[in-house]
């Protein structure tokens, strides 16, 4: 099988030398279509680096069983992120209600308010170069904790980080750890190490922070005082206590509160990576910036705030916004397990093999994208779209599994983006270049930097 030579013991982790990312990307260029990778001889992948091998591999059964969803799901419990046959298929019918349009629209007022709690601070940092991304996750955590459990912790406004956020930072590191160390990959002795004691202590931490709010919520249903008919908006935590399926069966506690944390895990980094590498992109643009702010104009037509009927008349945004998944896509790589032998091109493989699906090598390949690490929104008007092979951008996956909240997502950060550059200029900070660090989540090597100006003082 074609690909770099794997040392007997550490396998290629000794190729991603200085920058994983530009690493992975000249590896990727001396292979097409397919490559054998080691994390440690241990733990060989396919790489899977061209969309019609994606599209064959992806109509062979398939599973989330991979090293790191393992791992993920140490912490996690087994939400649809996660899970895999019978057990995933029945509660991603039970959860896809909760990301129906009649319950999405109602949170788009919650976009509206939480980014303007953002607006506020920053006009206390016009004129100043700022690092955007902790303030774009606390701002995503605030809005997941008001749509998921109707809660308001003053997130934005206070001086330390949240708990839960500072948990789900440091497991999510040492997930990545466990994925090249021989001693962390194997639980039994992972648990006998400091970093191991600390990631059981954090995903306990987590557990019992959605097992406090879902018991809080059940008490109140106990006492009358959750009667959903006079909420302004049902709440995920709402519409999981509400689910049934076919036999009548709901989800059970332990069920939720997988679920609670998949969705607080999965969904606020993701959008705040967004919507940072975004601005990080317009500072560069201000003429992106003032096609924004007059489609922002004039879809808003006078009135205070966005309603959801104005969402779909931020096509530019939208524009933008997908231009920077495309560049920085918040999830490089998605993994697959074979769940049978299964024939790829030609040659056959064994079960249990783990796919690597190269999104952020294929987003960057210029024989599908020219000139790839030029922002160039207009890449997305749908004539451009259609000309493409779908399985050349797929920053939510692809099928089935693909991501269950992409809309919750893109109409978080559409209306976030458009009212932070209507209400802002951006420009770029000095000495602050584009590092990608492939994480869990992109993020950018030493933060996301812009110079912010008041356009209204």
């Amino acid at each position: 099988m074609q690909g770099p030579k794997p040392h007997w013991i550490t396998g290629n982790v000794s190729d991603f030398d200085g920058s994983f990312s530009q690493s992975l990307l000249k590896i990727d260029r001396q292979y097409s279509r397919k490559y054998a990778l080691y994390y440690g001889i241990w733990h060989p992948v396919l790489a899977i680096n061209h969309p019609d091998t994606i599209r064959m591999a992806l109509k062979k059964p398939f599973s989330k069983d991979t090293d790191a969803m393992k791992y993920v799901r140490d912490w996690t419990g087994d939400g649809i992120l996660t899970s895999n046959g019978a057990l995933w298929a029945r509660n991603r019918r039970l959860l896809t209600p909760a990301f129906h349009f009649d319950v999405l629209r109602s949170y788009v007022s919650i976009y509206n308010e939480c980014t303007d709690i953002l607006i506020e601070k920053w006009k206390n940092n016009c004129g100043k170069c700022i690092e955007i991304f902790d303030d774009m996750s606390r701002l995503t955590f605030d809005v997941l904790l008001r749509c998921a459990f109707s809660a308001n912790l003053n997130l934005q406004t206070s001086e330390k980080r949240h708990p839960f956020l500072l948990a789900t930072d440091e497991n999510s590191y040492i997930v990545e750890e466990r994925f090249v160390n021989l001693i962390y990959s194997i639980t039994s002795t992972f648990k006998l190490t400091a970093k191991g004691r600390q990631y059981f202590k954090n995903t306990e931490f987590s557990r019992k922070f959605a097992k406090e709010i879902l018991m809080d919520r059940r008490k109140q249903i106990q006492t009358g005082q959750a009667d959903t008919s006079n909420k302004k908006y049902l709440d995920f935590l709402d519409i999981m206590l509400q689910a049934k399926d076919s036999s009548g069966n709901g989800l059970t506690d332990d069920e939720i509160v997988a679920e609670a944390i998949t969705f607080l895990f999965a969904g606020h980094d993701t959008t705040a990576s967004t919507i940072s590498f975004a601005l990080f992109s317009l500072a560069k643009h201000p003429e992106y910036q003032q096609k924004i702010r007059e489609e922002y104009e004039q879809v808003l037509n006078g009135k205070d705030e966005l309603s959801w009927g104005d969402l779909a008349g931020l096509q530019f945004t939208a524009m933008c916004i997908k231009e920077t998944l495309r560049i920085h896509p918040p999830v490089c790589i998605l993994g697959r397990g074979l769940c049978e032998d299964t024939e790829i091109d030609g040659q056959v493989f064994p079960k249990g093999l783990e796919l690597e699906l190269q999104l952020y090598c294929i987003h960057h390949n210029p024989e599908f994208w020219p000139d790839p690490w030029t922002f160039n929104p207009l890449r997305f008007t749908q004539e451009e779209i259609n000309k493409r092979d779908p399985y050349t951008f797929f920053p939510f996956a692809l099928g089935s599994r693909n991501c269950i909240g992409q809309n919750f997502a893109m109409n978080e950060a559409k209306v976030t983006l458009a009212k932070l550059v209507h209400r802002f200029e951006f420009s770029e900070a000095e000495n602050r270049p584009l590092d990608h660090l492939i994480s869990s989540v992109l993020r950018n090597v030493g933060g996301t930097w812009v110079q912010l100006k008041d356009r209204n003082p």
